[in-house]
């Protein structure tokens, strides 16, 4: 039998490591997920999610300093797929009003977080006590959210919808503001998530009047 040189082993041996490390974190971070989405985040601990992702406790800690920790990364893993589905949502309906598209891509952000109110329930309390270097991460995973939107607009003054003279960031700023502040209707009062969707298409209705050429 062929003998394997030792030191191809070893120069193997960390690339090995590193890929069974996020096999174990994708395991870590899809377990806790289902949990979160099915119990109350005060009820979830770190031995429940070690045990539903096959793994030691301390395993759980060697790559989440926390049970919050661990969260965020489930709500950061949650935007990266909300994005494709809203680019989607926009591409659906080109050539329609701004105003229509935006409803489209909302609505989608709407339904898709609506399956898991627990989950954004919670989300919504921690978004006030990240930590500085989690807060950089979310921020930095909404520049695709944020790409759409100034996207959407451009598209909209090159169909001469829009007028040019649109403060492009302050607008997409707006846009992102108004989207979250209808959650707390989603999650507390009762709204559907395309009742929630027609309240931030109203809203934007009024916000883009004067910006609206047509």
């Amino acid at each position: 039998m062929r003998r394997v040189r030792p030191e191809l082993s070893r120069a193997e041996a960390p690339g090995i490591r590193e890929v069974r490390k996020l096999q174990t974190r994708a395991r870590v971070v899809a377990a806790a997920r289902a949990l979160f989405d099915t119990t109350a985040f005060d009820e979830v601990t770190i031995k429940m999610i070690a045990e539903a992702a096959g793994v030691a406790a301390g395993t759980v800690l060697l790559n989440h300093r926390s049970k919050a920790d661990l969260f965020n990364e489930v709500l950061i893993a949650d935007l990266e797929r909300e994005l494709p589905m809203m680019v989607a949502a926009a591409e659906a309906c080109r050539g329609r009003p701004l105003i229509e598209r935006l409803h489209e891509v909302v609505l989608v952000g709407y339904r898709f977080h609506a399956a898991r109110p627990d989950l954004i329930r919670r989300g919504l309390s921690v978004s006030w006590i990240r930590s500085p270097e989690a807060e950089r991460v979310f921020r930095a995973l909404l520049r695709g959210h944020v790409a759409l939107l100034m996207r959407l607009i451009e598209e909209a003054v090159e169909d001469g919808e829009v007028a040019a003279s649109v403060d492009r960031p302050v607008l997409t700023g707006l846009i992102l503001d108004v989207y979250h502040a209808r959650f707390r209707a989603l999650l507390y009062d009762g709204r559907t998530a395309d009742e929630v969707a027609g309240e931030f298409t109203r809203a934007m209705t009024l916000a883009l009047r004067g910006w609206l050429l047509s």
